[in-house]
């Protein structure tokens, strides 16, 4: 999904867990997107050198998404979290975050891009209830895939319920 995706749901999670602090808030928000830093400094480098974004990218790129997006990794997050609460909400916004990507993550197509869902450990887990890849506007009416359909829907959504749970 789109750091705008995360971002949105960061934001539901941010009032629902935390509603009376903004310190805390702003951490689960700026942590909902943390994991896609690394996608955006691939696609800012690739474009800086003409290139098509994402058409090689290296392989310190894979390992760096390979950690952000690692189930054992945010498992440590949450270890942190218990010894020491200023670390909840960098867990609830990351894990969050890799919980999504991995459930709209399903077509085998894509699994060369994907990340390694539970590195360091030499093999991999593959869930996905829907590939969100695979909903693009891209495909239907020629726009790029940064606003596919099921990603605006969500965010929206998001938007809505972060505004309700803010008016109760």
């Amino acid at each position: 999904m789109q750091p705008y995706v995360h971002a949105a749901v960061g934001l539901v999670l941010a009032e629902a867990f935390f509603p009376d602090d903004l310190g805390l808030q702003f951490g689960v928000v700026a942590a909902s997107v943390l994991p896609d830093v690394p996608t955006a400094v691939e696609y800012v480098k690739d474009v800086l050198r003409k290139e098509k974004p994402f058409e090689k990218p290296s392989r310190l790129f894979f390992l760096v998404q390979d950690i952000t997006h690692s189930f054992v990794v945010w498992a440590i997050f949450a270890l942190a979290a218990l010894l020491h609460l200023v670390f909840l909400p960098l867990f609830v916004g990351g894990f969050v975050h890799i919980l999504i990507d991995w459930l709209s993550h399903k077509n085998e197509k894509y699994k060369a891009e994907d990340p390694r869902w539970i590195w360091p450990l030499p093999w991999n887990i593959y869930g996905g209830l829907f590939e969100y890849r695979e909903w693009s506007w891209e495909r239907t009416q020629g726009l790029k895939r940064f606003f596919s359909p099921i990603e605006v829907g969500i965010t929206i959504a998001c938007i809505l319920i972060f505004v309700l749970l803010g008016i109760f």
